[in-house]
């Protein structure tokens, strides 16, 4: 099988996890304590299945963006790349199709390091992470 290479967010830009809605972090992973996102509305928890790094995501409330998604059944919320300079990133895949949807804010899950919601009609929603390089 022949796989072709896309480059959305520059050559420096790896995958870092993908984040997953879910009811209860505490139902799945009782002997962790979820670090609360204010700035997000979320609680969240880093795992790995399977080598695959994994977010899970409650929401913080009725009021929280990703309630609705647990609403609908949606499980599979956002794929998240980290990248060393958000703005390069951001000014790339916007070249490819993608919109921003929030501007970088900082984030408690990440030691308060910018991350960016954007999304592409076909791919569906991601989050960069800024990392230093």
């Amino acid at each position: 099988m022949e796989m072709i290479e896309l480059d959305f967010f520059g050559e420096d830009a790896q995958f870092d996890h993908v984040g997953l809605v879910v009811k209860s972090i505490s139902a799945i992973c009782p002997d962790q304590k979820s670090i609360e996102d204010p700035i997000q509305k979320v609680f969240v928890l880093f795992t790995k299945l399977n080598g695959l790094e994994i977010e899970l995501i409650e929401p913080l409330g009725e009021e929280s963006p990703v309630a609705d998604s647990l609403r609908k059944g949606m499980k599979l919320l956002h794929i998240c790349y980290a990248v060393p300079k958000m703005e390069d990133a951001l000014i790339r895949c916007k070249a490819h199709g993608f919109h921003l949807l929030s501007r970088p804010v900082p984030a408690t899950a990440f030691d308060m390091c910018k991350i960016a919601w954007i999304f592409h009609k076909h791919f569906g929603l991601f989050e960069l992470r800024e990392i230093e390089k």
